[in-house]
């Protein structure tokens, strides 16, 4: 494909580079940067944007509906609430490794048909309220990898009413406050591997009533209270415990206090795991 030397759509009208070059698949676009003039014509519903830097400005795709997988890897370092505004057809949303510090209400505003979010390996630190407010169709969301995110705050999730899969791997977590799982009724497995909890309660995971995969290994945690998990977590059927700080003699009881229909795992084969008394 060739692409013309001159330029005539603004950076709203999401095109390829307006520089003389050849693309043999326009549905991938490398070493873009913000703000330069672009100039692209779709050929299929698939775009991928690679070694892209700087901002993703509000209405930046809108003239894409038709779009469906979209994937941006790079420098981005922020969204504009809106900047994914008329990807109505969007269904696959990939920003894994880039820049990303925080997130704010709206910013994935009008992807209601989005059902894959990838947000691993960025920076993020702060995640705004109801920061996903209006995804109600999203089944996937990763956010492993961003090591400061430290705390999960009251509410974030609000409005995720479909997420099947949250993945939470090495974010640093040692606190994930009380309702910051609020509203995610049909979250059927959690994976919070590789963080620095001490401690984890049951009301922690008060609404996962669905929930039938958890994954705590690789954390500080010393006690659980069995008891008040299962009283919760009627769904749980998987609870990996593997290396944290409890003894083995404590995990044993922790895992004889579940019901037979609860796999609880806290030793390998060859007895690693846990420590010994």
């Amino acid at each position: 494909m060739h692409i013309a030397r001159f330029c005539i759509v603004p950076l709203t009208i999401l095109l390829i580079f307006c520089e003389a070059r050849k693309y043999e698949d326009a549905k991938q676009v490398r070493n873009f940067r913000i703000g330069d003039p672009i100039e692209l014509k779709i050929v299929s519903d698939r775009l991928e944007f690679r070694d892209v830097e700087g901002e993703l400005p509000r209405n930046m795709f809108v003239k894409l509906p038709q779009l469906a997988h979209l994937k941006i890897t790079g420098n981005i370092s922020y969204i504009e609430p809106g900047a994914f505004s008329g990807l109505h057809a969007l269904v696959d949303l990939d920003l894994f490794q880039n820049k990303i510090r925080y997130l704010l209400n709206g910013t994935f505003k009008e992807a209601h048909n989005l059902k894959y979010l990838n947000l691993g390996e960025n920076e993020l630190n702060y995640l705004e309220p109801k920061t996903f407010n209006g995804l109600t169709s999203l089944e996937t969301l990763n956010m492993s990898f961003n090591r400061d995110l430290k705390v999960l705050r009251d509410n974030i999730y609000y409005g995720l009413s479909n997420l099947k899969k949250l993945n939470l791997i090495d974010c640093g977590l040692h606190d994930i406050h009380r309702s910051a799982f609020y509203g995610l009724e049909r979250l059927e497995s959690l994976d919070l591997s590789k963080n620095n909890l001490k401690f984890v309660t049951s009301e922690n995971f008060d609404d996962l009533i669905k929930m039938f995969d958890l994954n705590l290994s690789y954390n500080r945690i010393q006690q659980l209270q069995a008891n008040s998990f299962s009283k919760r977590l009627y769904a749980l059927r998987r609870l990996n415990l593997l290396y944290n700080n409890m003894n083995c003699t404590d995990a044993k009881r922790v895992a004889k206090e579940f019901s037979s229909t609860v796999q609880v795992i806290y030793r390998t084969p060859d007895g690693a795991g846990c420590k010994a008394v």
